[in-house]
């Protein structure tokens, strides 16, 4: 489970890495995102729940709630989360589905676009998947969250196990 203090200091350090880079390289500031897998999700995750303020978007691949508590963010932050289904288990502990299924319900009931997608396949990364996150990304600007994938046709060049909320 997460270890609330070193969580902070990876908070605090995601804060700085935003600051100087705003201040050195003048940086569109709405157009922050994360995307993770795995352990790079579950960190994508808790960063999307705790600074959705400064994220347009967010992809999780395999991740999820469970090893913390879902918090409301506080911003709409839309998301992509994308699971393997039953199999997508790590170590034999560490089941993906339910905590990608439990963050996808946590976040549609708190109103946050969330396109939900289990491939069925582990956990590995399905083909295609970092076209589709690209696509599902780029469209969101911070505080202006694109509804395009739920209009027809806006789901088009996803795969069949897509569902948008």
């Amino acid at each position: 489970y997460v270890n609330e203090a070193e969580a902070a200091t990876d908070l605090a350090l995601f804060d700085d890495l935003l600051s100087c880079l705003e201040s050195q390289y003048d940086i569109n500031n709405h157009r922050v995102y994360t995307m993770g897998f795995s352990a790079g999700a579950l960190w994508s995750t808790y960063l999307s729940l705790h600074r959705s303020e400064y994220l347009a978007s967010a992809v999780i691949f395999s991740g999820g709630t469970g090893l913390f508590p879902y918090t409301t963010p506080e911003s709409r932050i839309p998301a992509l989360v994308v699971w393997g289904g039953a199999p997508d288990v790590y170590m034999g502990v560490i089941k993906f589905d339910q905590m990608s299924e439990s963050l996808v319900q946590s976040l549609v009931n708190d109103g946050h676009l969330v396109i939900a997608c289990d491939h069925g396949g582990g956990h590995t990364l399905p083909f295609g998947a970092l076209s589709w996150a690209y696509e599902f990304l780029t469209p969101h600007q911070w505080g202006q969250p694109s509804e395009s994938f739920l209009e027809p046709g806006g789901m088009d060049s996803f795969p069949d196990y897509c569902q948008a909320y």
